[in-house]
């Protein structure tokens, strides 16, 4: 993805927000403003839909469309980032226990 086109995936979630936040460890989404804390760091698929989630939630989002996202967007960040160069940074996924 080049980088015209990750600005242009993620500006309409940086201007208005997530479709969805995590509000809890079993991965309940509410609407933004319903959500009881702001997202932390939202995670976007190739159609646009958003995911976002509070710090101690993003491993919960994270897991919810593993294989689908495409960009991170981190709250005071002015730029987001490729997905891959987020997890990158971040080491390898963490396991999924059932």
């Amino acid at each position: 993805m080049t980088g015209q086109e990750l600005k242009k995936l993620c500006e309409p979630v940086m201007l208005r927000g997530p479709t969805r936040v995590v509000v809890n460890a079993e991965g309940e989404a509410v609407a933004p403003n319903r959500a009881p804390r702001p997202a932390d760091l939202v995670f976007v698929r190739d159609d646009g839909w958003s995911l976002g989630a509070p710090k101690d939630l993003i491993g919960v989002a994270e897991q919810m469309w593993a294989d689908s996202w495409v960009a991170v967007i981190i709250r005071g960040e002015p730029l987001p980032v490729t997905y891959k160069a987020w997890r990158q940074l971040n080491g390898p996924r963490p396991a999924i226990v059932m």
